[in-house]
């Protein structure tokens, strides 16, 4: 598996109508590469850090690609009581260790991939 460098956001100062531009919402997680390969899903940080085991959830991402493999550069998220992004709340998924832990933060703060860019599909490199 190759690393991928995911693109990062840049601010601006005003939104414009550019039709170059495409705005995305600041979803306040962690930008993670998600790779499908083979009915498998990994999770790799910005650094290159595997976060697939702290996020059980997310293990099942392979089933929701329907090609034998593909690189996703996303954010994880997780969700707080309220159904809105928690920060302190991914904060406190990515940095456990304990399985049991894992699944009770799991159950009170669920997290979701969400998906900016599909980098590759099979043998297709889809950047520019």
């Amino acid at each position: 598996m190759e690393a991928v460098s995911p693109m990062l956001a840049q601010t601006a100062q005003e939104a414009t109508d550019d039709p170059a531009r495409i705005y995305d919402l600041k979803y306040n997680g962690m930008r993670i590469v998600g790779h499908v390969e083979d009915g498998e899903s990994t999770l790799l940080g910005r650094s290159g850090i595997d976060y697939t085991w702290p996020f059980p959830e997310l293990h099942d991402l392979a089933k929701h690609v329907t090609t034998k493999r593909a690189v996703l550069d996303g954010e994880v998220v997780c969700l707080g009581a309220d159904g809105l992004p928690d920060f302190n709340a991914l904060q406190k998924r990515y940095s456990q260790r304990d399985p049991l832990a894992i699944q009770a933060l799991r159950e009170r703060f669920p997290a979701r991939f969400q998906v900016f860019d599909v980098v590759e599909v099979d043998e297709f490199d889809l950047t520019t």
